[in-house]
């Protein structure tokens, strides 16, 4: 089972550093500083850089503004709240669910209380990734990918090996296909919707 400290020493391992962290939460050693000044963002970053199976959810959104009849803006007809466990907003879920080739559009933004989610869409429900912290529920490949991102960051200051940095960065980029090839196996996709033009020509 994944800690924040094992995957911490597997970042440590992987740019040749001979220490190891006994608690990455407490030690005071400039290895432990370093990843965990670092930690929190990497984790960030890898969990929004691949839609991971493990870390998948949907949600029904809270509508902020907007009506049938009154649109929040001139590009918008609905405005909804930003969900706080979100971290990143994958697709609006259309009428045709996973079918569709093309999913309501969407956009990114905010107003005074927090970021928003705009869309044409009524009702509108998303799939997204769920901000996952505890490392006992990272998936394996997740663990590797962040160890070398980790990796990748604290080497100019925590390795001797000349290159570290772009060599751990190469070797996120592979787990990341592996990754994709993995998750490929982890669903059963329905087939895509015809488009009006192919089904006039039947």
């Amino acid at each position: 089972m994944a800690s924040e400290t094992s995957i911490a020493n597997l970042a440590l391992i992987r740019i040749g550093a001979t220490k190891q962290i006994a608690n990455l939460e407490t030690e005071r050693s400039a290895e432990a500083i370093s990843i965990r000044t670092v930690f929190d963002n990497e984790r960030d970053y890898v969990l929004r850089d691949f839609p991971w199976p493990f870390a998948t959810a949907y949600v029904e959104l809270a509508l902020v503004d907007g009506s049938s009849t009154a649109p929040v803006n001139y590009d918008w007809q609905y405005a909804y709240r930003y969900p706080s466990d979100c971290m990143f907003v994958r697709r609006i879920m259309g009428p045709n669910g996973r079918r569709d080739p093309n999913p309501p559009p969407f956009r990114v933004g905010r107003d005074s209380q927090g970021r928003l989610i705009y869309t044409n869409e009524a009702n509108a429900e998303i799939e997204f990734t769920y901000a996952v912290t505890e490392p006992e529920e990272f998936d394996s490949m997740f663990v590797s990918m962040l160890a070398w991102k980790i990796a990748s960051v604290i080497s100019p200051s925590q390795s001797r090996i000349k290159g570290m940095a772009e060599t751990a960065m190469q070797m996120y980029e592979i787990d990341k296909s592996k990754a994709a090839s993995r998750a490929l196996n982890e669903q059963q996709q329905d087939q895509p919707l015809e488009s009006e033009f192919v089904r006039a020509r039947t």
